[in-house]
């Protein structure tokens, strides 16, 4: 392509900092401008392969100066759609909405994906009309050429009861990407791609008091749209995956409520509980006096495990010092089949906001059935600890991300402000996070149980 392209000047101006944004004064605004940024657009109307990219900066007096980009660019060829497959991987291929950026949905081994472009190591494919996913090109397998492009139909719902959970089930001909949404906590959604609805029929469990009703509609040509409503405050964790090319959502009922006796009984007894002390092999945050972040979250973690098992809870830690990685750690966690997972650390801020000024108890969740946990947690190690609320986050955390059970992540003070670091090495301190836990998880169970014999809380 021969033609000139003319580029326009651009400032960029950060209004704020992001760490500032999220940690610190909030509404602390900045003005830093950067001139000199150049950008322009051009539509590919000619085939290319690995074209390269020259750029002219062009000065009146100053005269010419060249450049070549450093990557290249090649044109698809649409006229034969490339279909893609997922490769395995334990933690499920995470599809973004942008390459590198935030993550748009999880995707199970063996769906099938249109690829409509790719942008460095990274495809871009289809999932409808109006939306698309970003993949790793390391985490998919090409299909062969003339793989027709994925689209299934699906004309019933059923519903499976069993003691922990209810699963609903789609017959689909082949797997397809979807996603699962919570627009509340009593409330799912589930979106299937390339597919078209021929739905006369859903089947209700008749012995199924956990489900209150099924919902769907077609929002767009190549999209089925789920509502699923249910008879709790909360659904206590869901898990999504194919059988063959059966969908299955599994959803976790509220755990039974223990037997009362004179109005007060131990809602403990029996409960699964997974415990994650936070780092290790890595130190995790330093304090000034070079104490070690993991070493505290241990001892933290062995004296909530204590009060625990005390009250009869079954506890599992994801290591006992030897460390794992993230991915492992998610997987130890499953590998417990707990109803509730926390994973315990201490706080740091990025460079650039003050942790003096800045700091206190914080508790972070990502789905939304671990909400009223987090609440609760975040209230009394307020009332309890005599910190600043340093705030409740919804944030995109690795230990959060785990929709199987109720998963939260608890930053109860900050490791690198000295007089907390001091409160941190006492041995009273860690009892008081580990008692305000354990509160936390008394007051849930008795507040979100099931009650026995009764599909309703």
């Amino acid at each position: 392509m021969k033609e000139k392209f003319p580029m326009r000047e651009t400032k960029i101006i950060n209004k704020y900092y992001w760490g500032d944004a999220v940690f610190g004064p909030r509404s602390k605004g900045l003005n830093d401008t950067i001139a000199g940024i150049y950008k322009g657009g051009i539509r590919l109307n000619k085939e290319l392969k690995n074209a390269l990219v020259k750029i002219n900066i062009v000065h009146k007096t100053l005269g010419t100066i060249s450049a070549t980009a450093p990557g290249k660019i090649s044109v698809m060829n649409n006229s034969i759609p490339e279909v893609v497959s997922i490769k395995y991987d334990p933690n499920k291929v995470t599809g973004r909405y942008g390459p590198g950026k935030g993550y748009s949905l999880f995707l199970d081994e063996g769906i099938k994906l249109e690829v409509i472009g790719k942008i460095g190591s990274w495809y871009k494919a289809k999932l409808s009309n109006s939306e698309v996913l970003f993949i790793p090109d390391t985490s998919v397998e090409k299909l062969p050429v003339g793989t027709p492009i994925p689209l299934g139909s699906i004309y019933i719902i059923r519903t499976e009861d069993s003691e922990k959970s209810v699963a609903i089930s789609l017959g689909l001909n082949e797997k397809l990407p979807y996603r699962v949404t919570q627009p509340n906590s009593s409330t799912l959604e589930l979106l299937v791609y390339n597919v078209t609805s021929n739905i006369d029929w859903i089947f209700y469990d008749r012995k199924n008091d956990f489900i209150k009703e099924i919902k769907w509609d077609q929002p767009e040509e190549g999209v089925l749209h789920l509502n699923i409503f249910l008879n709790q405050k909360t659904h206590w964790g869901y898990s999504a995956s194919y059988e063959d090319n059966l969908l299955k959502l599994k959803i976790n009922k509220p755990a039974k409520r223990n037997s009362t006796f004179l109005l007060w009984g131990n809602q403990l007894d029996g409960r699964i509980i997974s415990i994650d002390p936070g780092h290790e092999p890595d130190y995790g945050a330093i304090g000034p006096r070079k104490t070690r972040e993991k070493d505290v979250n241990m001892k933290i973690s062995l004296k909530l495990k204590e009060m625990l098992e005390n009250a009869g809870a079954k506890v599992y830690l994801t290591h006992s010092g030897e460390g794992l990685s993230l991915r492992e750690r998610k997987a130890k966690v499953n590998s417990f089949n707990p109803e509730i997972s926390i994973s315990i650390h201490n706080n740091a801020v990025p460079q650039g906001v003050n942790p003096i000024e800045y700091n206190g108890s914080s508790v972070y969740y990502y789905y939304s059935q671990a909400l009223p946990l987090t609440k609760l947690i975040h209230k009394n190690l307020l009332d309890n600890l005599g910190l600043k609320d340093f705030g409740l986050y919804w944030d995109n955390l690795y230990m959060c991300r785990i929709p199987e059970s109720i998963s939260l992540l608890i930053e109860p003070a900050f490791m690198i402000v000295p007089e907390q670091e001091e409160l941190l090495l006492a041995d009273e301190f860690q009892m008081k996070i580990a008692k305000s836990i354990f509160n936390s998880l008394e007051k849930f169970y008795e507040e979100y149980s099931q009650s026995q014999g009764d599909g309703l809380p």
